[in-house]
């Protein structure tokens, strides 16, 4: 083989250089200049992303505060409410809560005092009780707990009621001890949460807000949302929330993030009440620092200059020498929130970013250039290498093509390369054809002997030039199943997996293998005749299976119906029984008889369940559609009177469904008899019926029938849905068992299901789930399903 041409670089090496030494140079004219407008564009979205923060820090102080002014507004209305109409407490009920100390004051007990729950109560030593206002201690305890409870995560910390006559009822789980701290003789009448709530003060009983003050019991800086207190038509004192100034501040945090970043938060009357490098100073002062009192004279400058040019605005921003103040306005409470800022350290920092960046570039450059001359040096000698090794190629790319000749040729089938014409003319064949066809390779080879299409079984010619063309037309690889005729005459069976070779998307051959699979097709054949005789032998035992079931049924309902006539003996017997002793004196004997009836009825009631039972695969379902919430509303409404009266029913939007309706009536009357039921002990029942959300909630709805009553253990959750097993005694609840059992088998005919969930003492769930596409089963391929029960 000739030598390789010697390589000449078509570029001097010198040019590169030249290149990159002009390219950097006006890179570096053009970065200076750039840089200067891109600083004061950075330092303006610096400083107008720290104005926003400023803004969005002063609305959330804001917006907590009227959260705790519209809070104690609703308290104190509530409270009015609740109070309205007397009720006796007795003597018994207040001491039960409260106790009178040895230093004269009445407090909560500290035994059954849980700070979490509940509010706390003091009453000094010189407040004489009398039946009112224990009423109303005993009363405005319960209510400030419930209302406590409900705004924790709140702003504010506590829920309290001031009495005009002094003392205190507080609901403030941060401070467990609160109640027990204050003197016997604290009093509180002459404070601003008391003046300030006195009719000739707040005529219009609008809710005001305290001054920041110093509360000397929990020791904790705070301002106070104060509202009058009115108890039947008189004014009776004060309630409210008290805001820490700690809680007010946890919003500034946002503030502190930026160097050099300086905040203070001042009062009306220009009062500095927090700041975050002048906490010592507020604290030396006892909370009356002034504005003018602050080293900085910055501080006065931007105040004095905000109010000036904008009294009204909400937020200002006012450049002050190389600093920039931000100026928001809290009109709660009339503050001010004042955040300095510097913008030295903002220009430095850019400046430094911007000179690394050029810095980088430039030694990027740099070493680029060196790069690209050590790339062109090497270039060169890389070259005649490529040239060297040329030769070495492609000797190797002759023992690659042998290699490759006998892999095709260890390949268990026939590889092919073919014209995609009638008669599927070969330019290359492996050795296997011969055993796949009992002919040499060469004979197919342009066709010299036979063409390949010759050896195909004349019956499926036709199919496998249709598939291999329509393959074709979608330009997607082909496999296909078809027979061929061996040299000996023997019909086999091959599977082909061919592609089409284009260029210029126009088909230029088609490349495949094909693979015998004779003893495969025999192999398929013994499975079919197989799987033949086997669903021969499912389809008799499924037939059995379904006339043993139906014997079942039949029997059950039989022996359901015919064990009705002994009873209705019984209770013929006992009736007269009962009436020959008419008069008789033996209350025993009376009592005995009367369990014989109670206990003769329930048998029969059982009996009607397990007829019911046995009816429903009897017959087939009549679906029809069903408005949940019309048939709901109709149960209810069949209630009596006196359930109607004092169980409250919050239903939501129900679903339409298709389902049986007669039947589904039956289950809804079943769960939401359930549901009265054990409900019926509570004070305050209340029953709630809504479509809930689940995870199958694309193919069926859930429908949660929840109540507050008694509830049950979940560990018996098991039994509560098995015929005649109960939960509860009899005695205590009536019931026999049945009606859940119904309820879960006609759920099972309509392809639904019925579940609960409970915990003693906190109500009971039940779960009702429909398809949304009826899929109810023929009465002949019902299958029997778990009985279900009352609690």
């Amino acid at each position: 083989m000739d030598s390789a041409p010697a390589y000449r670089p078509p570029v001097p090496l010198f040019l590169p250089a030249l290149t990159a030494v002009l390219a950097l140079t006006v890179l570096f004219v053009f970065g200076v200049r750039e840089q200067q407008q891109l600083t004061g564009s950075s330092v303006e979205r610096i400083v107008g992303q720290r104005e926003q923060i400023a803004q969005i820090v002063a609305e959330a102080i804001e917006a907590d505060l009227r959260a705790a002014e519209s809070s104690v507004r609703r308290f104190a209305h509530d409270l009015s409410v609740n109070l309205e109409a007397p009720v006796e407490v007795p003597d018994a009920v207040f001491e039960q809560h409260f106790q009178a100390l040895p230093d004269g004051s009445v407090r909560s007990r500290r035994d059954r005092f849980d700070p979490n729950t509940e509010a706390g109560v003091w009453i000094p030593r010189y407040v004489s009780l009398d039946s009112r206002l224990r009423e109303f201690f005993v009363r405005a305890k319960t209510i400030t707990e419930l209302y406590g409870r409900g705004a924790h995560g709140q702003v504010f910390v506590d829920t309290w009621i001031l009495p005009a006559v002094s003392g205190i009822v507080i609901h403030w789980p941060e401070e467990p001890e609160f109640v027990f701290q204050a003197t016997a003789d604290f009093d509180y009448r002459d404070t601003e949460w008391m003046t300030g709530a006195m009719p000739e003060q707040n005529p219009h009983r609008h809710v005001f807000w305290t001054k920041l003050a110093y509360d000397p019991v929990p020791k904790v800086w705070m301002l106070s949302a104060v509202a009058p207190l009115y108890w039947r038509g008189e004014w009776f004192g004060s309630v409210g929330h008290d805001v820490p100034l700690a809680k007010v501040l946890a919003r500034t945090d946002l503030l502190r993030q930026q160097p050099g970043s300086q905040f203070v938060l001042i009062t009306a009357d220009d009062v500095v009440a927090a700041s975050d490098v002048h906490a010592d100073a507020i604290q030396a002062s006892g909370g009356v620092l002034k504005v003018s009192e602050l080293p900085n004279p910055l501080w006065q400058q931007a105040i004095a200059q905000a109010r000036m040019d904008a009294p009204n605005a909400t937020h200002t921003r006012l450049v002050l020498a190389d600093h920039v103040a931000f100026v928001s306005r809290i009109r709660e409470q009339n503050w001010l929130l004042v955040n300095l800022m510097p913008l030295q350290p903002i220009t430095e920092r850019i400046e430094h970013s911007f000179l690394n960046l050029r810095n980088i570039a430039v030694g990027t450059l740099l070493l680029e250039l060196l790069i690209a001359t050590g790339v062109l040096a090497w270039s060169h000698r890389l070259s005649q290498q490529y040239f060297a090794n040329l030769n070495q190629m492609q000797q190797k790319l002759a023992v690659s093509e042998a290699h490759y000749r006998t892999l095709v040729a260890n390949i268990p089938g026939m590889v092919y390369r073919c014209s995609n014409d009638a008669d599927w003319t070969m330019s290359f064949v492996s050795t296997a054809a011969i055993e796949l066809t009992g002919y040499p390779a060469e004979d197919f080879i342009g066709n010299q002997v036979r063409s390949y299409a010759s050896v195909i079984y004349p019956a499926d010619r036709e199919q496998v030039d249709s598939s291999v063309q329509q393959a074709l037309a979608r330009k997607q690889p082909f496999v296909l199943e078809y027979r061929i005729v061996h040299r000996d005459g023997e019909i086999r069976w091959v599977l082909e997996h061919g592609r089409a070779v284009t260029v210029d998307n126009e088909v230029q051959a088609l490349e495949g293998v094909i693979l015998d699979i004779s003893p495969l097709k025999q192999a398929e054949a013994k499975l079919h005749e197989l799987n033949f005789s086997l669903e021969e032998q499912v389809n008799m035992r499924t037939t059995e299976l379904r006339m043993a079931i139906k014997d079942l049924e039949t029997f059950n309902y039989a022996v359901s119906h015919d064990l009705r006539a002994p009873l209705r003996h019984c209770t013929s017997y006992l009736s007269m029984i009962k009436d020959e002793l008419a008069g008789h004196e033996s209350a025993d004997l009376q009592e005995w008889i009367k369990r014989c009836e109670q206990a003769v009825l329930r048998m029969n009631e059982m009996i009607g369940g397990m007829l019911a039972l046995a009816q429903l695969g009897r017959e087939a379902l009549k679906p029809s559609k069903v408005d949940l919430s019309a048939l709901v509303q109709e149960l209810i409404s069949e209630l009596p009177d006196s359930v109607r009266s004092t169980i409250s029913f919050d239903i939501g939007p129900l679903p339409v469904v298709q389902a049986d309706h007669v039947l589904l009536r039956q289950v809804f009357h079943n769960v939401l008899d359930n549901a009265v039921k054990y409900s019926t002990g509570k004070e305050r029942p209340v029953i709630h019926i809504h479509e809930r959300s689940s995870e199958s909630q694309n193919s069926e709805y859930v429908i949660e029938i929840r109540d507050n009553g008694i509830g049950f253990d979940a560990n018996y959750s098991d039994k509560l849905f098995l015929l005649f097993h109960r939960l509860h005694r009899s005695s205590d609840f009536p019931g026999t068992g049945v009606g859940l059992a119904l309820s879960a088998k006609i759920l099972s005919l309509h392809g639904g299901r019925i579940w609960a969930q409970s915990e003693l003492g906190k109500g009971a769930s039940f779960f009702v789930a429909l398809p949304r596409v009826a899929k109810a089963r023929h009465k002949d391929e019902q299958k029997s399903s778990p009985a279900t029960n009352d609690q």
